[in-house]
């Protein structure tokens, strides 16, 4: 079965990057197909500015796309969205435990809760959005705080 996850499938895409040798977007795109997302051309075109993907030499001198190694998640794409919704939406910011509460304007918590989705932030199990509150659950059984004061950064730019 088909599936259409964006962020699921940048990260597909991020995996298949750091194998040997993704040559061009059509052969991506057969790639992802393969594991399950049917995609085009244009939409792998769109993913690979996405996340920040770069046409670079390979081993033997053939171009590929790749990740830069010295690139963060910082410099993502989703976490520029991330921290224009932060910024833009977040009125407060907590973490006990591996839960971080993130408040927000009314009727925000679902934007802001979708931007942490797509930003794919190391750590985080999953969120879930309420009207003004979104709940996120970490993997590190103490990760609720570092997560809170991580989003109050990227908050500040």
């Amino acid at each position: 079965m088909p599936r259409s996850n964006a962020a699921a499938r940048r990260l597909v895409l991020r995996r298949l990057l750091e194998e040997p040798a993704a040559r061009t977007q059509e052969e991506l795109a057969a790639q992802l197909t393969e594991e399950g997302y049917p995609v085009t051309q244009a939409t792998v075109s769109r993913d690979l500015a996405a996340i920040g993907a770069v046409r670079e030499k390979g081993g033997s001198g053939e171009v590929v796309y790749g990740i830069l190694a010295t690139e963060s998640v910082e410099n993502d794409a989703g976490t520029r969205t991330l921290q224009r919704r932060l910024q833009t939406f977040v009125t407060g910011l907590d973490g006990s435990l591996n839960i971080t509460v993130v408040q927000t304007q009314p009727s925000a918590a679902p934007t802001v809760a979708s931007a942490l989705d797509h930003a794919s932030l190391d750590g985080v199990l999953g969120t879930v959005a309420g009207d003004d509150t979104v709940i996120i659950v970490t993997r590190d059984p103490g990760g609720g705080e570092a997560l809170a004061h991580r989003l109050g950064q990227i908050l500040k730019g």
